[in-house]
């Protein structure tokens, strides 16, 4: 019996765990019979603990199938009745040719053993020694593939991961293979084309948590969707998707936020905030974001208007001011003409005398006392200051006479001392 699961609970669900139990329990009353526990995905100690004394096998491991196939076969072949010998086989087996198995098996032992120290020329060669004896050899022409890869068993081939379906070597012994090794032989090449695509869509699967892990939703959307069928990929496109919408939600959210963090932030702002939050109903707290930017614009409205209406009273206010400040000068003015055509009424004849009196005082009064001062100068023969006087008033009584006689008196007096210089010096002179 094989008993495969990929999980603890596949091997405990009651109908499995049923049928593998009666099967142990058959073993343990000496039934010629085996178990085989294959796993895959999961810790072989979570393995039920009747396992314990059981060989497991990996089914994610290479050869897993392989390894299957031949724990089966030798299981068969124990079971199987040995073919009694006839003359006609005993002389057949002492007698080697290309047709007796027997004559190649040690050959075949031998290039197995020289795969195994890794020496590639030997095997090779021994595989040809083989072929010799029996052109048709399988077994020959597959250790001739393992030499010529490198490969020291078939798993090494398996694991290298590259494929075999057009080497000669292996269309040989595929197509010179019978029954149970005609299947293994096809098995290596599915095995190997099989685990190829389970590493590059591991490859891809990793490439996709990254890109997920580096929030580029898109790009792993698009490589999940590759290997849609592998692993968990199908449930990783529904939560990059997710992941992609909280991401777009989250910038909405942040920027609505940061836009109205501001206290001085106007209605315009708030409204914006409001419509993006509201676009984003039940992401983390944004309902209540929107209610409280609601009952904060109210706020401001009712701001606004306080503020607009304290400005309307100021404004009337000062209006008033200016209206009151107007009527208050129109009234001095009005006062101050009043004032002006009482004073006319009463002052003008004043005016009238005080502009003859001074019109008296300086065309006549003053400028007869200063005309009486120069001829009092004059007559105490200070003329260049009488002159200076009589120039003042030359228009006034007889100035102009007076400055006609000091220019005389001043040309005689210049002669005079023509006169004096000339007739002093030649005395001077002589002396």
């Amino acid at each position: 019996m094989v008993v495969l699961g990929t999980k603890p609970e596949h091997f405990k669900a009651v109908w499995v765990k049923n049928e593998w139990s009666r099967y142990l329990s058959l073993m343990r009353e000496g039934a010629q019979k085996t178990l085989i526990p294959a796993y895959r995905d999961m810790d072989p100690y979570d393995l039920p603990d009747d396992f314990s004394h059981l060989q497991a096998l990996d089914m994610s491991r290479i050869g897993f199938l392989q390894d299957l196939v031949r724990g089966i076969r030798k299981i068969l072949d124990s079971d199987r009745p040995a073919a009694p010998k006839t003359a006609a086989t005993a002389a057949t087996s002492a007698a080697p040719s290309a047709n007796n198995p027997t004559s190649i098996a040690p050959l075949l032992k031998r290039a197995r053993l020289f795969l195994e120290d890794g020496d590639w020329n030997s095997a090779n060669e021994y595989c040809e020694r083989v072929l010799d004896a029996d052109p048709e050899c399988a077994d020959a022409y597959f250790l001739k593939l393992l030499a010529a890869r490198q490969c020291r068993n078939a798993d090494a081939l398996v694991e290298a991961g590259v494929s075999i379906a057009d080497d000669p070597n292996y269309r040989k012994a595929l197509r010179f293979s019978t029954g149970d090794a005609h299947q293994t032989m096809e098995g290596y090449e599915t095995t190997i084309r099989d685990e190829s695509a389970q590493k590059e869509n591991e490859r891809q699967y990793v490439a996709a948590l990254a890109a997920m892990d580096a929030m580029h939703y898109d790009d792993a959307i698009c490589i999940f969707g590759n290997i849609l069928s592998y692993r968990d990929s199908a449930q990783k496109i529904e939560l990059c998707k997710e992941k992609k919408e909280n991401a777009r939600k989250d910038v909405i959210y942040s920027q609505a936020i940061q836009r109205v963090a501001l206290k001085t932030v106007n209605d315009i702002a708030m409204k914006k905030s409001i419509a993006e939050l509201q676009t984003i109903s039940g992401f983390r707290d944004a309902d209540d974001q929107v209610i409280q930017l609601q009952v904060r614009l109210e706020k401001w409205y009712q701001a606004k208007r306080a503020e607009e209406e304290k400005a309307r009273i100021r404004a009337e206010e000062e209006r008033l001011a200016r209206q009151r400040a107007a009527e208050l000068k129109r009234a001095r003015e009005e006062q101050a003409k009043k004032r002006i055509k009482r004073i006319a009424r009463i002052g003008l004849p004043s005016l009238a005398v005080l502009a003859i009196v001074l019109v008296l005082i300086f065309t006549l009064i003053v400028p007869t006392v200063k005309f009486n001062h120069a001829d009092a100068l004059m007559d105490a023969g200070k003329y260049e200051e009488a002159m200076e006087i009589y120039q003042g008033i030359c228009n006034f009584s007889k100035s102009a006479q007076r400055i006609t006689v000091l220019e005389g008196i001043d040309s005689i007096y210049n002669e005079a001392l023509k006169y004096s210089d000339s007739v002093s010096s030649p005395a001077l002179a002589a002396v």
